[in-house]
Parts: structure tokens; C-alpha cells; sequence
């Protein structure tokens, strides 16, 4: 947020009345509000007006003639909020308050600040609660990760059947999700009897939950299955008996339906509906198996948020030779078509490997996929998964997660935790951006524009080889850009350099740690004028 301090629209004002044109007063307020959205483009500015004071009195006629401009001029601009102090400063009869100026009659004292701001102080709060981060980060950009909430035998004893026992193993599994900058996770066939101290126990580390309701979604998941009538009065006694003990737990997010529903999605459906009016606060989840299925999901459902997940890395039943560029292809197919019912996406990505079938995953291709996710406008990152358990016992295989059957991780845990930073710091602009089809962008790399609320044009560009750096050329449609990078999760404008050729090349690095790659994406943002 910038502040234009009032005495320098204060000096032009005073030169207008010495002879000059009230011109020059706007001039330099849009050379101002010029070079700081040159810098910082997405800066708000909030024009403070000109004060009435019994020194200056004299000037008062062409003060308020120069907050009209200002007051015009705001409100053609983005970005541009105008303030009229003068109403707090004014008596019934049109002069200045006496007793809110120091001996000066120029300087105020603090009641005359205090008179400020109760005129400022809603303003700003008003408009500036949008962009502030939201208290529940979780729902409004989660970065999670899937968990296992299966307890006993049912998944090799990981999670005690005892909550009071297992209360220790989530306390002890929360708190290392949350050492690595995470915010949230899914808690697929939870336990109903440990709920309670589930929940506590991510509260107690700041953590957002998505429970299910019983192992495969209990009645819930019959009902969309179609193993149990999809009456009122069934979808009613489930939401009674499972979901009302932990209705108003404040660590619950939300609750998965039913892990990846086929169509027809009737059944899910109708559990949707009557799940939101039980619970309106709540979100109401499933993830789709991939992007097949998404036109009817949406148009059915008409759901808050649609999650998909695509684990493109694996060795059977067919290799895929360019892992990367499926998953690119799968998430612009699903986030192509959510956009055009106006629902976010959230993208689950595998970070997980399965004896015989999936190979783990790379922590660069980790960090590729993810970024292909955000250049693709997902408003949701979540990793899977985070434990190592039997995943059969015929044939005898294991699904290892983020964490090795002694909770000891590696490498690619480590990769989420720098990845969980960098989001975190981006999370306000990503939450802005939505995809667009303009301006046209041409890449030697995977490239996608974006566009924020305020029509700024944005190009992801993600270097999709993880095993080394890449030279990149972006050419857009467009007469001048601004260039801006992602470093070390801190979005940054790289000063003094304009491309008016709409031309821009440079290399998205290496990882700078030993046997790893770091793909970093690089945003371009377009002057909106120069876009259109």
C-alpha cells in the first residue's frame, strides 16, 4: 500500500493559484502514480485530500478545486482510492474546526488526527480485507497433504485403534506436517471415534482438516456408490450421528464425500446439496480421478472447489515418456474447462511411489509439477502422500510416502517444505489470477497467461526439464512488458528492464544443490494498456 503525502499536491495547488494551470496538479499526480506502478505494479494507492486550515483559508477555493481532479482522476485509475478528510475538519458553518490545530493553525493536534481517522480507518479496512491473508489460509489456498486416516490392521497398524493412544501419533504427524509449511490435509477413511482428537490435535499445530465420515465415506459414500437409497432421511441420519459431534470444530475444513466418484454424478449430487445446507460452512470435497469426467461434474455438482489428481510417473501398464508435459496436458484440460463455470481447482500431485507400479518421483519433478499447477491458475496445491504402508498383500506391495515406514523422510520432503514457502509468499497474487487467452504468448518452454482482477496480464513460464537448466523465449503479443521472477519465494521486479519488442530470453536455472535441478518459473507482466 503507498501513501501520497498531501503536501506535495499541496505545492502545485499553491502554483496554480499563483498563475500556473490547475493542469500541472494532475500532471504530476499521474507521473506519481506512473513511476510507482512502474515498480510495483500491483501497489494501492490511497489519495489523502488536501486539508482545510485557518492559515491557508485563503487557498481553500483552490484546494477543493484540485481534490476535485484528484477525486476524478481516482476514479478512472486502478488501484487509486481517494480519501475526503474534509468532513472532519469542518464545523456546521463551512470553517475549520478551532480546537484541532496546533498554535500554527497549519499542523493539527491529535484530536485532529483522531478526527482523521475515523474517516480513514473504514475505508482502508473496507478495501483492504480482500488482499490481506485470510486467519483460515487453509480454505482459501491450501497447501496440504494427503494422510491416511485408516487405523488398526486396516492400514498395518500406523494409527492405534485407541484415539487416546493415537492422539500421540497425530500430535506427533501434525506437527511435523506443519514444521514444513503446510496448512492442511486429507484424512481419507477416518476413524468417527478418533475425530475428536484428530481434530484436536491439528488445532493444536494450526492445521486444517478434510475428514471422511467412516472408511470409504460411510453411509455418505454408499449412498453416491449406490448401496443404500439416496433419501433425505438416510443422507440426514449420517450427518446426525457422524458429522454433528465435529460440526463446529474449528481445525475442520471440510468433509470428503467420496474419494473419486465416476459419473453419473446424480447420487453425489443430491449428498452435495443436502451436505451444504447441513453444513454451509463447510466444504464438501472429492477429488476426480483425472480430468475425465470434469464438463459433467461441474454442470451436475456445481460445487465450490473441483480437486483431480494425475500421477502421470509410473512403470506400468504403459510408460509414459514425457511425464511432465501429460500432466501439463491433463491439468489445461481441467482447469480450461472449470474456468469457464468460474470453479477453482485444486491439484493433487503424486509424491509417492507404489512397488511395481509407480517410481517415486523426483524432487525436481516435484517441483515441476507444481508449478505447472500454479501456471495453470490451481488456487490448491496437495501432496500425495504422506505415510509408507501395505498398499496389498496379493501380490505383496507397498505405497511409500513422504515419510519412510520409521517417519524418517528425504529429499522430496524437504522439496515440499522449500515449495510450501514460496507458495505462501505468492499465494495473495495466485489467488488473484485467473487463466486467459490473451495476450497471445509463444514459449520454447511450457508458457501460460494470466490475467488478476485488475486486468494485469501475467505469463507463467515453467521449465518442464528436470534434469537441467533451459534457455527460454517468450514472445507476446503485446508492444512493452515488465519482467518480473520467482526467487527464493519472493515475487520481484527486475528493475530498469522493458522489452518493447515483446520479446524476452533467459534461462530458468539448475537446482543449486548437489544432484538436484531447481526449475524456476518466471512471470512477465504486461502494462494493461500495452496488452489490450
Amino acid at each position: 500500500m503507498v501513501r501520497l503525502w498531501r503536501n506535495g499536491v499541496l505545492r502545485h495547488a499553491i502554483q496554480a493559484k499563483r498563475g500556473r494551470r490547475i493542469i500541472c496538479n494532475q500532471d504530476a499526480f499521474r507521473a506519481f502514480v506512473k513511476n510507482v506502478h512502474k515498480r510495483l505494479w500491483t501497489a494501492r494507492i490511497y489519495v489523502i485530500s488536501i486539508k482545510p486550515s485557518p492559515s491557508r483559508w485563503a487557498l481553500w477555493p483552490t484546494m477543493q478545486e484540485a481534490n476535485r481532479l484528484l477525486k476524478e482522476e481516482c476514479s478512472r485509475g486502478k488501484r487509486l482510492t481517494y480519501v475526503d478528510i474534509t468532513p472532519g475538519m469542518l464545523d456546521s458553518g463551512g470553517q475549520p474546526h478551532a480546537d484541532i490545530f496546533l498554535a500554527d493553525n497549519l499542523h493539527m493536534n491529535r484530536k485532529g488526527y483522531e478526527a482523521w481517522r475515523e474517516i480513514v480507518r473504514p475505508v482502508l479496512m473496507k478495501a483492504e480485507r480482500q488482499y490481506e491473508t485470510p486467519d483460515d489460509a487453509a480454505k482459501q489456498f491450501p497447501i496440504g497433504v494427503w494422510y491416511e486416516g485408516g487405523v488398526g490392521e486396516f492400514r498395518d497398524n500406523l494409527i492405534p485403534n485407541d484415539p487416546a493412544k493415537a492422539s500421540a501419533v497425530y500430535n506427533r504427524d501434525f506437527a511435523d506436517i506443519a514444521a514444513h509449511g503446510l496448512n492442511a490435509a486429507v484424512v481419507p477413511n477416518s476413524q468417527i471415534s478418533h475425530n475428536k482428537v484428530m481434530l484436536d490435535a491439528a488445532k493444536a499445530h494450526n492445521l486444517k482438516l478434510i475428514v471422511e465420515l467412516d472408511r470409504g465415506g460411510g453411509e455418505l459414500g454408499e449412498i453416491i456408490r449406490g448401496g443404500m437409497p439416496p433419501t433425505d432421511e438416510n443422507i440426514r441420519a449420517a450427518l446426525d450421528t457422524k458429522l454433528k459431534p465435529v460440526i463446529s470444530h474449528p481445525a475442520l475444513l471440510g468433509v470428503q464425500l467420496l474419494d473419486e466418484p465416476w459419473p453419473p454424478f446424480d447420487r453425489y449430487a443430491k449428498v452435495y446439496s443436502a451436505f451444504k445446507a447441513y453444513a454451509p460452512n463447510l466444504l464438501a470435497f472429492t477429488c476426480l480421478p483425472g480430468p475425465t469426467g470434469v464438463k459433467e461434474f461441474v454442470e451436475t455438482v456445481k460445487p465450490e472447489v473441483v480437486a483431480y489428481d494425475d500421477y502421470p510417473i509410473r512403470t506400468t501398464p504403459v510408460v509414459i515418456k514425457d511425464p511432465m508435459m501429460k500432466l501439463e496436458e491433463s491439468l489445461r484440460a481441467m482447469c480450461t474447462e472449470a474456468a469457464k463455470h468460474g470453479t477453482p481447482v485444486w491439484s493433487v500431485l503424486q509424491a509417492h511411489a507404489i512397488d511395481g507400479y509407480h517410481p517415486y518421483p523426483t524432487p525436481a519433478q516435484i517441483r515441476c509439477r507444481t508449478y505447472l499447477s500454479l501456471a495453470n491458475g490451481c488456487r490448491g496445491i496437495w501432496y500425495f502422500m504422506y505415510q509408507t504402508e501395505g498398499f496389498s498383500k496379493t501380490p505383496p506391495r507397498v505405497m511409500y510416502g513422504l515419510v519412510d515406514a520409521n517417519y524418517k523422510d528425504d529429499e522430496r520432503w524437504e522439496e515440499v517444505r522449500l515449495l510450501a514457502g514460496e507458495i505462501k509468499a505468492l499465494a495473495p497474487t495466485l489467488l488473484d489470477l485467473t487463466i486467459s487467452d490473451s495476450p497471445k504468448v509463444e514459449c520454447s518452454s511450457v508458457a501460460h497467461v494470466l490475467r488478476d482482477s485488475c486486468g494485469e496480464v501475467y505469463v507463467a513460464v515453467v521449465n518442464t526439464d528436470t534434469l537441467d537448466s533451459r534457455k527460454v523465449t517468450v514472445k507476446l503479443d503485446c508492444s512493452a512488458v515488465r519482467i518480473a521472477s520467482v526467487e527464493g519465494g519472493s515475487p520481484s521486479i527486475r528493475q530498469g528492464r522493458e522489452v518493447h519488442t515483446g520479446e524476452w530470453s533467459a534461462h530458468l536455472d539448475g537446482h543449486p544443490r548437489p544432484r538436484r535441478r531447481r526449475i524456476l518459473p518466471c512471470q512477465v507482466a504486461c502494462p494493461r494498456n500495452s496488452a489490450r
